[in-house]
């Protein structure tokens, strides 16, 4: 699993034919705010940025400190991606979230999926269903509790998969040079 940073940004995506700018825009900004940390790919896919870091030791705590200051942006996630593949992806929610359970004590869980990727076999209420039962199966004690879980398992289907526990929320707004003066 390779972990990345996946970026959430909210109102660019209602800007119709100017779209385009606002998130060329936001994608300099945070090229210009994270550059200096290192070597990363920064690329836009379905309506997020993700953060692909060249290397292993890559300051994962100051890029994200960094990001959720940068006006456009909504939310940031570290996450693991992996290969579009059920397999995969079962293996994966269940490191993840025996990761999580070595942090602290979390008796319930629930599974969010969204499925970009229209190609893959299963829907997203399909997905959320075999990942959560698998999870169920191998990270005992743990339940499922969809009304008030302890934390949440999010599954991202693209042409890759994003796995991730957390959404820490930053500044939103417009991209600092969109709006003149």
């Amino acid at each position: 699993m390779k972990q990345i940073i996946l970026v959430r940004y909210g109102e660019i995506i209602l800007k119709g034919l100017n779209r385009g700018a606002f998130e060329d825009k936001l994608l300099n900004n945070i090229k210009k705010s994270i550059g200096s940390i290192g070597k990363a790919a920064i690329t836009k896919s379905q309506a997020r940025i993700i953060v692909e870091p060249s290397y292993d030791d890559y300051d994962y705590d100051l890029a994200i400190s960094k990001l959720i200051r940068i006006f456009g942006i909504v939310s940031v996630s570290l996450a693991y991606k992996v290969e579009s593949d059920l397999d995969v992806i079962k293996q994966a929610a269940v490191d993840l979230v025996k990761e999580k359970q070595a942090s602290g004590f979390f008796p319930t869980f629930k599974v969010e999926s969204k499925r970009g990727d229209k190609q893959f076999p299963l829907n997203s209420m399909e997905i959320s269903a075999e990942v959560g039962g698998h999870v169920h199966d191998n990270c005992q004690p743990l339940d499922v509790d969809v009304t008030n879980p302890s934390f949440i398992l999010y599954v991202e289907v693209r042409q890759y998969t994003y796995l991730y526990t957390t959404k820490i929320k930053a500044f939103g707004g417009m991209p600092t040079g969109t709006n003149g003066k």
